[in-house]
């Protein structure tokens, strides 16, 4: 059995009750082999870790960016390295990304290379697959299944069949949300050049902060009509610019059928003591996209107070460098077939990170992106207005709305297989129009 073949096999891991064996095979593939990750950011401590569980070790880590530098004890190689390596007949690479797209840029680059090492391995298939058996195995132990890992396990739709059975056994259902993301507001400290939620393209008019009431009233709906919402994301905006993100976070703390928070921030805010009291709350962890580089030297100098002010107060961080980004902001028509827009959906991450803002559930960032800007309409069948829908009806409209083969927004994307790869937050250059940049 090959990697492929391993792969074909255990695609559908979930319904796998004899999860021990499908990890022994993939251990027994992997034996007498160099395996090399390709991606050094946050993401690959993850598949380091899942590899350990796998009792498969990994001989070293790829970056184009990041080489020079170490990661767990791995020096990070530049992508040159591999066409040096003894023996690459037995040398096997796998993308250690959280991104399809970030995965197909990286693709490129190996092929580029010309070496003799055998095709790339996309992490995200391979990821999917091991870490649903390594859940398998800790349910049948009578543990509890990883469920800081469920966003990064790419089940669309909702969580995996494994949580669905555990949460569903525990609550009387199996409407359980892996990811939601609040958008806090349509207000920053940065105006990037290419930013996904097209912050800079909002009209000044509506730049603004979603009410805390209403924050809360959309919050608390949407939790009572799930089963189980394993993640909730903090965005903007800029969350940290938001005047009372300690009374949301306390709120949502409260919220019984939250597992954990994640606060995603640029960092160029510097977080008061109070905020800091919240935030090392052990169900919340905060993000800094670390942009060091494409910044003025007053926003790269909070960067660094912020993250020591985070260290001083114990709060629960993640600095994230090196990021990889794609250009998001076109919604021409592409003229996509509905098998095409289908395909595109099934593989897109940012389905997996819905977005609700203002009483409004969307699909993915790039719909709320469009309908910010104006670019897109929201279709009520696509976008649902959860306080529009009685409470004893929200639940199926919610199972409906997850149900759906794709949106028509992805006629209007280029995720996940032909967004250009950017500079990260490359900020705008004045007087340039947005007519010009797409």
């Amino acid at each position: 059995m090959n990697i492929d073949d391993w792969l074909t096999q255990c695609g559908d891991t979930a319904r796998d009750s004899n999860a021990q064996k499908g990890i022994e095979e993939f251990r027994a593939i992997m034996e007498n082999k160099k395996i090399y990750l390709w991606g050094a950011g946050s993401v690959v401590r993850l598949y380091l870790d899942l590899f350990e569980k796998a009792g498969v070790p990994v001989a070293g880590i790829i970056d184009k960016q990041s080489h020079g530098e170490a990661v767990e004890g791995h020096d990070v190689l530049p992508p040159s390295a591999l066409s040096t390596l003894p023996d690459p007949a037995n040398t096997i690479v796998i993308t250690s990304v959280g991104s399809t797209m970030v995965a197909s840029y990286i693709a490129e680059d190996f092929k580029a290379l010309n070496t003799s090492i055998q095709p790339i391995v996309m992490g995200y298939r391979l990821f999917y697959a091991l870490q649903n058996l390594i859940c398998r195995c800790n349910v049948l132990r009578g543990e509890a299944p990883e469920m800081f890992l469920c966003p990064m396990c790419r089940t669309f739709g909702s969580a995996c069949p494994i949580l669905f059975e555990q949460m569903g056994d525990k609550r009387g259902g199996n409407l359980v949300l892996s990811l939601v993301a609040y958008g806090l507001g349509t207000i920053c400290s940065l105006k990037c050049e290419h930013c996904i939620e097209g912050i800079p393209y909002v009209p000044r008019d509506k730049r603004t902060f979603v009410p805390v009431d209403t924050v809360k009233k959309d919050i608390g709906k949407l939790a009572e009509a799930c089963d189980y919402i394993v993640r909730l994301d903090f965005c903007g905006g800029e969350p940290f610019l938001y005047p009372s993100l300690e009374e949301i976070l306390d709120f949502s703390l409260a919220v019984g059928k939250i597992g954990y928070f994640y606060v995603i921030t640029n960092g160029t805010v510097v977080p008061n003591d109070a905020l800091c009291s919240v935030l090392r709350h052990p169900r919340i962890k905060v993000v800094i996209s670390d942009y060091t580089g494409q910044l003025n030297p007053k926003l790269e100098e909070n960067i660094v107070k912020t993250a020591q002010k985070l260290n001083q107060n114990s709060v629960s961080f993640e600095q994230r460098k090196h990021m990889v980004w794609s250009d998001m902001n076109s919604f021409k028509p592409r003229g996509l077939s509905s098998e095409q827009m289908e395909n595109a959906y099934k593989a897109c991450l940012f389905v997996n990170s819905r977005r609700l803002h203002e009483g409004v559930l969307y699909p993915c960032l790039h719909y709320f992106s469009g309908v910010q800007t104006g670019e897109l309409a929201s279709d009520p069948q696509e976008c649902l207005r959860i306080h529009d829908i009685p409470e004893e009806q929200l639940s199926g409209a919610i199972h409906n709305y997850l149900k759906r083969p794709f949106v028509s927004a992805c006629d209007r994307c280029m995720a996940p297989f032909d967004a250009p790869e950017v500079p990260a937050a490359e900020q705008m250059k004045e007087g340039i129009p947005r007519d010009a940049r797409i």
